[in-house]
């Protein structure tokens, strides 16, 4: 006689622990994500406040389900305690993809008693709706970061200033560096911004505004992973970051990638309030370059002000790297 098909019902005890654990890990991660949004420090939280999201509302999906499937059905003896953790894992990829069915905890809640039922039905039919919500989210987020990508890839032609962070030292740069190329009608520059997410707090998102007005391109990965390979222009890097240390390591990792291009000029610029950081950099083999003189001396006694000197920018035959410290008095004083 064959078996009959097993039936998934929820003991009403386990529909209380798991649901109250389910609710809590939600909670959780709601209030940490919204930790994140609003005092996100650099280097401090590895996900943004939508990933903490996401990740939470997984988990207190899969703890709705493992009361379901932890049930008297025999799954074999080596199995019976892993394989219904990985079937519940398995339905709740399925809600996050909408392809969910909402009678698994309908069918699940009818021993229940009517209080207990109402609240776990509830509760799951907005875990339904929530996850394929941030699924939609995170795929239209990282559609928009891949589309700015491919533009910044798409445009060789144009000169490229490209800053680690996005902040006020650096917007305050960028936009005279726009400025300029408005009033002396030299064309657009192409100004991006690296680590950029969009939900960091109020000040950030002034910041991203300002961005926004001179055209620039803000992207989620770190400075030192945009390749430059095929951009025909000059490329100026600025590392701008409030952490010093960190400024001097992707300095360091720049100079390496890059110190064989000799097909157009490419030039780091570092922020450190450090004058042993101009040591470290004076150290590092940029490879050969053929800038010439007046303008490297240009360079050296006005950091930033040669940025809006067309004599700086006339000379499309300089090629090769150079690397060259900027400390905080010299950026007041521009």
């Amino acid at each position: 006689m064959e078996s009959a098909a097993p039936q998934y019902q929820l003991n009403e005890i386990a529909a209380i622990v798991f649901g109250a654990l389910s609710f809590l890990i939600l909670a959780a991660s709601a209030v940490y994500s919204a930790r994140t949004r609003w005092e996100r420090e650099k280097g401090k939280y590895l996900l943004s406040s939508f990933h903490t999201l996401t990740i939470g509302v997984f988990f207190a999906v899969v703890c709705l389900f493992i009361p379901i499937y932890y049930t008297d059905y025999d799954f074999g003896e080596s199995f019976k305690l892993v394989r219904p953790l990985l079937v519940a894992i398995h339905h709740a990829l399925r809600v996050f993809i909408l392809d969910g069915e909402f009678d698994t905890i309908r069918d699940a809640v009818l021993p229940l008693s009517l209080p207990v039922q109402m609240l776990f039905s509830f509760y799951a039919a907005v875990l339904y709706v929530a996850a394929p919500m941030l699924t939609f989210g995170l795929v239209l987020s990282m559609f928009r970061n891949y589309r700015r990508e491919r533009y910044f890839l798409w445009q060789r032609i144009r000169p490229c200033y490209i800053f680690s962070e996005l902040n006020d030292r650096s917007i305050e740069i960028a936009s005279s560096i726009y400025r300029y190329y408005v009033k002396t009608r030299s064309g657009v520059p192409m100004i991006v911004f690296m680590d950029v997410f969009a939900e960091e707090g109020e000040n950030d998102y002034e910041l991203m505004l300002k961005a926004h007005e001179i055209d620039a391109i803000c992207l989620k990965k770190d400075i030192t992973r945009l390749s430059i390979r095929r951009k025909k222009n000059r490329v100026e890097f600025f590392l701008m970051g409030d952490d010093e240390s960190e400024n001097i390591g992707q300095a360091i990792r720049l100079t390496q990638a890059y110190k064989d291009c000799t097909d157009k000029a490419v030039s780091i610029y570092l922020y450190s309030a450090s004058p042993g950081a101009g040591y470290v950099l004076d150290s590092l083999d940029k490879g050969v370059h053929s800038l010439q003189k007046t303008v490297v001396d240009n360079i050296l006694q006005h950091t930033v002000e040669f940025l809006r000197d067309p004599r700086v920018e006339a000379p499309r035959i300089d090629t090769g790297m150079f690397v060259r410290r900027i400390d905080n008095t010299r950026l007041n004083s521009s």
